[in-house]
């Protein structure tokens, strides 16, 4: 086989019902080019059949072996076995437009960009939304990548610009395998949650030209993530750590700081309602605002004009302590949105 100009690489997790459509949208590419790497992750179902039995049939699909460990490790697994000139990454429920790899690559090529990113698609059952950038600019270059893109990233600028963030998420980008071997960079395998987020943070900042591509190529299938299975301490830890992460990577650019702080208030704000949504709420709220480092980093926002009313309340809550009036709190927004749902024309409520 021809060296390919990309390997895409495919973390494999009981993903039975999905992958065949994931599959077939990667061997039907426009650009022929292609590895397809699929990491069978562990599984409890056919996924890895299924993967065997691809493999088998066409000579672009390789399969790796191995333990689960999650999907960073997976991912990890796919690029120290990459062939491919590019890395890109799809989730096994999720497909991809037949050209994207065509058109990323093109991109990527005639910008000689050590990144390429474009738009994607939410769906939904039925229900596909568009989710796209604003950056009006087909090639961003060293600072550039920073204002235009890492700083987004990083979250919102105020509850008043609530596009001004930008999902960091790798399947919808494409990275020259030299630029992860020669800094490192890899996914963080303790995270259980984010680690897109910060493989996109560290990526992008070591870049020196980003390619934009305006259309959207990728489809984001929702569903209930694995993740919400996970123990609690456990989830809660790793959000932490991903804003740690974050946090000492830019301890000197003001503006990211500020949108750290305000990421910090609304994972404590996420995380303590999710508590109380079983009997050990409190106990929940307790841990969270018992983080030490982290209430230091959501006590440092400047900028409470930027804050609509509810987040003002939640963060005078938080740093008081007041566990009952965040119980309070939580019990309205439930309120609030039930009378929503009651008021919608063919609500059988």
């Amino acid at each position: 086989m021809v060296q390919p100009i990309i390997s895409v690489i495919v973390p494999v997790y009981n993903v039975e019902e999905y992958l065949e459509e994931c599959v077939n949208s990667l061997v039907n590419q426009t650009l022929k080019n292609i590895e397809v790497i699929l990491v069978n992750n562990g599984h409890s179902d056919n996924s890895v059949e299924l993967c065997r039995k691809y493999s088998g049939i066409y000579e672009n699909i390789k399969m790796i072996d191995m333990e689960s460990k999650g999907v960073s490790a997976a991912r990890n697994a796919g690029i120290d076995a990459a062939d491919g000139k590019y890395i890109g990454f799809v989730d096994a429920d999720d497909w991809v437009e037949n050209d994207m790899f065509s058109v990323l690559c093109e991109k990527a090529e005639s910008a000689n960009a050590d990144i390429a990113i474009c738009n994607y698609y939410r769906n939904n059952g039925k229900i596909q939304n568009l989710v796209s950038f604003n950056i009006n600019k087909n090639v961003l270059k060293n600072d550039e990548i920073s204002k235009k893109i890492i700083t987004r990233f990083v979250g919102r600028k105020s509850y008043n610009e609530s596009d001004d963030n930008m999902a960091g998420s790798v399947c919808r980008c494409i990275f020259k395998k030299t630029l992860l071997c020669e800094n490192s960079i890899h996914f963080h395998e303790n995270l259980i949650h984010s680690e897109d987020l910060i493989f996109c943070i560290e990526a992008f900042s070591a870049a020196k030209t980003v390619a934009v591509v305006e259309g959207a190529y990728y489809h984001y299938r929702y569903r209930k993530s694995s993740v919400s299975h996970s123990k609690k301490n456990e989830l809660n830890g790793s959000l932490f750590e991903v804003i740690r992460i974050i946090d000492k990577k830019f301890s000197g650019d003001a503006e990211i700081q500020n949108r750290i702080s305000l990421m910090a208030l609304n994972t404590c704000k996420t995380l303590i309602k999710a508590g109380f949504n079983n009997k050990n709420g409190i106990k929940n709220a307790a841990a969270v605002c018992g983080e030490t480092e982290i209430m230091k980093i959501v006590n440092r926002y400047r900028g409470d004009e930027r804050l609509n009313k509810e987040m003002r309340v939640w963060r005078s809550v938080i740093n008081h302590k007041n566990y009952l009036f965040m119980y309070m709190l939580h019990m309205i927004t439930k309120a609030k949105n039930m009378f929503t749902l009651i008021k919608k024309p063919g609500s059988k409520l």
